[in-house]
């Protein structure tokens, strides 16, 4: 009897030691936040960058998502993964993040449906049409699998389902699963930004064209105003008077982007970009200190890569690095034809492929950057000032969420 007591006396002390515990649990919980991601590849962690900019808004964002209604099995995956995107969105934002989704064809009647169809298209967004099959035969649906984001009176549209087609597959949505949190934070920056930094593309050194950069172009110009620039030698080029005189200058472009030059700098202009970087500006080198023929290969096995003189290894140098004069074989840059025989008068080639081979969850879809003749560029220990100014220079711009790699033979 003493025992059977003891051991209820037992139970009951261990049942309210348990709520005890979840009371103090919820009672932390109400003064600290934290949360835990359990998975793998850390799918559900948003980046600090995104977690500051979510902690740090000024006012509510509304988020309208088109994605409700009866679709197929992977425009569900796509609509909860927004959902619960949101969801860890909401928990850093608060109230300063709301969301709603909305389904576009629930109006019965044709000709509002087709005016509120209407409406998301002049707004921005893309619709996309799917057949669905059923014991009746089948039928195409329209979808428009975007959102409206609203901040103070301005809307942006984004596109949740990145294709070109109408019609999807499943890769497609895999695709934009992954690339959910670039986007959302790429809106939000978009619209709680007063000022956007300016790039300036270099010309005049024989740089990429216009026609070889207009894609690139147009994506910065999403988010920056973007600017052609030739130096020139013009002291006004890169900079601007900061007072009347004139003798103190400060950068007109947070960033520029020198791509592809095959001619030599002007020593007047190695000295504006050697100003503009140690008053805190920025650089992208996408630079090439060889130039290979590709033609060579399709009637051989060899080519000869030939050096250019460009004028800038000199100033590299100092700012701790060197162009080397050798290619990389490296078995994830582009894809090169070797001639390996011949059928008749044609030539028949075999293509090294780029091959993938991330796992992570955000990068694992991103095509691999097309490095046709890399070079290697090691750093080497300079001055201290120009050490410093071009770890910023790099540094500022290696923070990109869409790649995780230089451009092309990158000095």
């Amino acid at each position: 009897m003493v025992r059977e007591y003891t051991n209820r006396l037992k139970g009951i002390y261990q049942l309210l030691l348990t709520i005890a515990i979840c009371v103090g649990v919820i009672v932390l919980s109400s003064f600290a936040f934290k949360r835990f991601d359990l998975t793998e590849e850390k799918r559900h962690t948003l980046t600090p960058s995104s977690v500051d900019l979510l902690e740090n808004l000024d006012d509510i964002v509304f988020v309208k998502v088109y994605l409700k209604g009866e679709y197929p099995a992977e425009f569900k995956q796509l609509e909860q993964a927004v959902r619960e995107r949101l969801d860890e969105m909401k928990a850093y934002a608060g109230d300063n993040l709301d969301y709603e989704f909305i389904n576009p064809s629930e109006n019965n009647d044709p000709e509002q449906r087709n005016e509120f169809y209407q409406y998301l298209q002049d707004s921005g967004l893309q619709y996309t049409n799917i057949t669905l099959r059923s014991k009746d035969g089948t039928s195409e649906k329209i979808l428009f699998p975007g959102a409206l984001i609203t901040y103070r009176n301005e809307t942006m549209p984004l596109q949740l389902l990145k294709s070109s087609e109408r019609a999807v597959d499943p890769e497609m949505i895999n695709n934009s699963v992954n690339n959910l949190e670039y986007e959302f934070s790429h809106i939000l920056r978009r619209i709680t930004t007063d000022k956007s930094p300016h790039i300036a593309i270099i010309q005049g050194h024989g740089e990429s064209s216009l026609l070889e950069t207009s894609d690139a172009q147009k994506l910065l110009e999403e988010s920056y105003p973007v600017a052609r620039v030739t130096i020139d030698g013009q002291l006004n080029s890169l900079t601007i008077g900061a007072n009347e005189s004139g003798k103190q200058r400060l950068n007109k472009y947070e960033l520029i982007i020198i791509s592809d030059p095959d001619s030599s700098f002007s020593d007047a202009d190695r000295f504006m970009i050697d100003q503009y970087l140690m008053r805190g500006g920025k650089v992208i080198w996408a630079v090439d200190p060889l130039v290979a023929n590709m033609d060579s290969l399709r009637d051989s096995q060899q080519t000869m890569a030939i050096n250019r003189d460009l004028g800038i290894d000199e100033m590299l140098f100092q700012y701790g690095v060197r162009l080397e004069n050798n290619l990389l074989l490296d078995r994830n840059c582009a894809r090169i034809g070797i001639t390996t025989g011949r059928i008749g008068r044609f030539a028949t080639c075999r293509f090294w492929m780029p091959r993938r081979t991330s796992t992570c969850s955000v990068s694992a879809w991103i095509v691999p950057t097309a490095a046709a003749w890399s070079n290697s560029c090691p750093g080497w220990p300079s001055t201290p000032a120009r050490h410093a100014a071009w770890q910023r220079a790099w540094r500022g711009c290696a923070r990109s969420p869409r790649s995780s790699t230089w451009p092309s033979s990158t000095g």
